[in-house]
C-alpha cells in the first residue's frame, strides 16, 4: 500500500497570526479523508483539525519547519510523512499612529502621480484633510469647495468633494515581504477605501498568463471595500501591458463583521506567488509568474467616492452621509530573511 499526503495550498501565513493547512490524504490514489487517517505533528503546540493542521505564529518563527505524519487507522504501521516549511520575516516597518502627525519620512500626503480628479462625480483626491487623532490615521470622505493647481501642469482643478490618500512612494518600499493595516471601514456607502502595493521601478513584476509578452507590471490591491457590499470585499490584481492599464483579476471574501470596527489584511509577496489574508486566514492566492529581478512596490491606502447620482458598483452618496471616514490603528511592513 502507498500513502500520500499532499498540501493543499503551500503558503507563509500572516505575522503574528496562526497559520492554517489543509491536507488530503491518498492511499494507492484514492483520496481517503480524515475517516482513515488521523494526523500528528512534531511540535505538540500545533492543532490538528482532522485534515487541517493550524500551526501557531510561535512555531513557524522558531523553527525551519515542522513534519506532518499521517498514519492509516486500519493498520497504524502504514505512515507517511511531510516536511511543512516555514518562511521567515522581519518587522522594517511598524507606525501605530502614536504621535499627531504622520511621519514624513514615512507617508506622503495626496495622489503621489499629480492631482486626481474625477469629472464624472465632481471629486479629487488630496492629503489636505488627513489627521492623526487617538493613535488612529484618519482618511475622510468630505464635501468642500475646493481649486488647486496641478503641479506638473499648471492647470486649475476644480472640485466639490474631496477623498483622501497616503501613500509611501520614493520612501519606503518593499520587494519581496509582506504588508498589513488594522483598518476601520466607513460604514456607508457611495465611498470606497482600497489598499494596494504599486510598483514603483521597471522589472518584470507581475505576467498575465493571457498576454506574457507585453504585460510585465501590476498592481496588488489586497483590500477595496464599500459598505453595500455588506460582509465582503474584493481583492484585484491588476497588469499593465506595454505601460498602460489591461486588465484585472478580482476575487470576492467574505468576511463576517467587517464592518464592526477592526479587522487585519495583509498581503504577503514571494518568489514563488503573492498571498492574500483577512484576520490571518488565506482567503486567495496569486498562481501566475509573480518572479521579480528588483521591481519594489509602494503602499497606497485612500478612500474615493463612487457616484451620487448614477448607478455604480460601489453604490451611490449623498451630502447628508458626509464627511466619511475610515480609520487605520497601525500598518506594518516585513521583508523576507536572508
Amino acid at each position: 500500500m502507498r500513502m500520500r499526503l499532499i498540501l493543499e495550498e503551500m503558503h507563509p501565513g500572516l505575522p503574528e497570526f496562526d497559520a492554517r493547512y489543509s491536507f488530503h490524504c491518498y492511499m494507492n490514489d484514492e483520496n481517503i479523508g480524515s475517516s482513515a487517517c488521523v494526523l500528528s505533528c512534531s511540535a505538540p503546540e500545533v492543532r490538528i483539525y482532522g485534515t487541517d493542521v493550524v500551526v501557531p505564529y510561535i512555531i513557524r518563527e522558531s523553527n525551519d519547519s515542522v513534519e506532518i505524519t499521517a498514519s492509516y487507522m486500519v493498520d497504524p504501521t502504514v505512515f507517511c510523512t511531510y516536511e511543512l516549511k516555514f518562511t521567515h520575516l522581519d518587522c522594517f516597518l511598524n507606525d501605530d499612529f502614536d504621535v499627531d502627525h504622520l511621519d514624513p519620512e514615512i507617508w506622503g500626503l495626496g495622489w503621489p502621480w499629480g492631482i486626481n480628479t474625477n469629472t464624472k462625480n465632481n471629486s479629487m483626491i488630496l492629503g489636505d484633510f488627513i489627521r492623526v487623532e487617538d493613535s488612529l490615521l484618519v482618511l475622510p470622505a468630505v464635501k468642500m469647495n475646493t481649486t488647486v493647481t496641478d503641479p506638473e501642469t499648471g492647470s486649475i482643478q476644480t472640485a466639490s468633494y474631496v477623498a483622501s490618500c497616503v501613500n509611501t512612494l520614493n520612501r519606503v518600499h518593499i520587494q519581496h515581504g509582506c504588508v498589513m493595516i488594522n483598518v476601520d471601514l466607513h460604514k456607508q456607502g457611495g465611498i470606497l477605501f482600497a489598499a494596494w502595493l504599486a510598483q514603483v521601478n521597471d522589472g518584470y513584476f507581475l505576467i498575465h498568463p493571457l498576454d506574457p509578452e507585453r504585460s510585465r507590471s501590476g498592481e496588488l490591491g489586497f483590500l477595496e471595500y464599500a459598505p453595500c457590499w455588506g460582509e465582503k470585499y474584493s481583492i484585484t490584481t491588476h497588469y499593465y501591458c506595454d505601460g498602460k492599464y489591461s486588465t484585472a483579476d478580482s476575487v470576492w471574501c467574505n468576511v463576517r463583521g467587517i464592518m464592526d470596527g477592526f479587522n487585519t489584511f495583509g498581503v504577503v509577496r514571494l518568489d514563488y506567488g503573492i498571498f492574500y489574508y483577512c484576520n490571518g486566514e488565506l482567503v486567495s492566492a496569486y498562481k501566475g509568474i509573480a518572479r521579480t529581478s528588483n521591481s519594489e512596490l509602494c503602499l497606497l491606502m485612500a478612500t474615493s467616492f463612487a457616484s451620487k447620482d448614477n448607478v455604480h458598483y460601489a453604490g451611490n452618496f449623498t451630502d447628508d452621509m458626509l464627511p466619511l471616514e475610515t480609520k487605520v490603528d497601525w500598518v506594518k511592513m516585513y521583508k523576507t530573511k536572508r
